[in-house]
C-alpha cells in the first residue's frame, strides 16, 4: 500500500500535491477516505473519522498488531520507506522499489546476506550480527501478496 510522503490539509475532494503522487481526502459515508492517484485512477489507502479516540481502543489495536499470534506483523518481516524518487517495500524476502514514473523493480532475496543488505541499504536498518538465524526464517518465506 501507499504511505503518504507528506501531510494533507483536511479539504474534501481537493487534489493536493505530495512529494510523490497527488492525494486527496473524500467523504466516505460519514468518515473520511485518503486517496492517492495511481496510474490515472484514485485509490483509497485508508479511512478515518474525526471522533475522539479512547486510549483503550488504541491499546487494543497496538496489542493486536504487535503481539497477536495471527498478526502479519508478528509472523512476517515487513519494511517500507519513502524516498524522493520512489518507495521501497519488503515483505519477507520479496523486495521492491516503486519508481515515481510507475515502474516497479522486484527481487526475491535468496540469502541472509541479501536480506541484511536490503535492510541496511534501502531501509537504513542496521541489525546486530546475532539475528542471522531469525533472518534465515524469512529467506524461504516468500511474500504472499504484492509489495
Amino acid at each position: 500500500g501507499n504511505t503518504l510522503p507528506g501531510q494533507l490539509l483536511l479539504h474534501a475532494r481537493v487534489a493536493q500535491a505530495t512529494p510523490h503522487e497527488p492525494a486527496r481526502i473524500v467523504d466516505a459515508a460519514g468518515q473520511w477516505a485518503v486517496q492517492v492517484k495511481v496510474r490515472d485512477a484514485w485509490a483509497t489507502t485508508y479511512v478515518f473519522g474525526l471522533s475522539e479516540q479512547q486510549l483503550i481502543d488504541l491499546e487494543i489495536s497496538n496489542w493486536w498488531t504487535s503481539c497477536h499470534p495471527q498478526s502479519p506483523f508478528v509472523n512476517e518481516l515487513r519494511a517500507a520507506r519513502t524516498e524522493t524518487d520512489g518507495r521501497y517495500t519488503l515483505r519477507n524476502n520479496e523486495f521492491a522499489k516503486h519508481h515515481l514514473n510507475g515502474e516497479t523493480e522486484r527481487h526475491t532475496l535468496s540469502s541472509v546476506a541479501e536480506l541484511r543488505a536490503a535492510l541496511n541499504d534501502a531501509f537504513r536498518i542496521v541489525l546486530p550480527d546475532d539475528l542471522d538465524k531469525v533472518l534465515a526464517r524469512f529467506v524461504g518465506l516468500s511474500g504472499t501478496g504484492k509489495t
